[in-house]
């Protein structure tokens, strides 16, 4: 079966869930109950979104979200941001490394949170877009989406780390 890409200018997709959307294709066909995934998610988060059924199987890609209905791609930044739940940091407070872990006290947009990073060099990764992002010993993830835009203190605690 050959790989559907989504029809930007005549296909829909609707939210049907907290994480799920439907299908309208131009022909009058319907899928539903479909998870949008994020093939690049770090460094093309709007291009090559795989849309996977209920049964775990690729139905259709949308080669560029910023090209769907505004309709559409409401309904599929929705589920995203219940999917990819990711704190933006927006004040570092305190980053102090012990023991071999790397301990930071943030401030988010969803409030504090003090987190551990066991390994720096491969837990922090500096995007090309300027964007930071930091994986902690529990796997979480937290990001810092303007690293030049942050205050003096938190660029100094973070300084050995960028």
């Amino acid at each position: 079966m050959a790989r559907y890409y989504v029809d930007e200018a005549n296909d829909k997709i609707v939210r049907t869930d907290l994480c799920f959307v439907r299908l309208e294709k131009a022909n009058g066909e319907t899928i539903e109950a479909l998870e949008p995934k994020r093939l690049f998610p770090f460094s093309r988060q709007n291009e090559y979104i795989s849309l996977i059924s209920d049964s775990k199987k690729e139905v259709a890609v949308i080669r560029d979200l910023s090209r769907l209905s505004a309709d559409s791609q409401k309904a599929v930044d929705e589920c995203f941001t219940e999917i990819y739940l990711i704190p933006k940091i927006t004040r570092v407070q305190k980053c102090e490394y012990r023991f071999g872990t790397l301990n930071i006290d943030a401030q988010t947009d969803r409030g504090h949170i003090s987190f551990r990073i066991r390994n720096a060099n491969s837990d922090i990764k500096h995007m090309p877009d300027g964007r930071m992002l930091f994986r902690d010993s529990n796997d979480n993830r937290y990001v810092i989406q303007d690293i030049d835009a942050m205050d003096k203190h938190s660029l100094h605690c973070l300084y050995p780390y960028i």
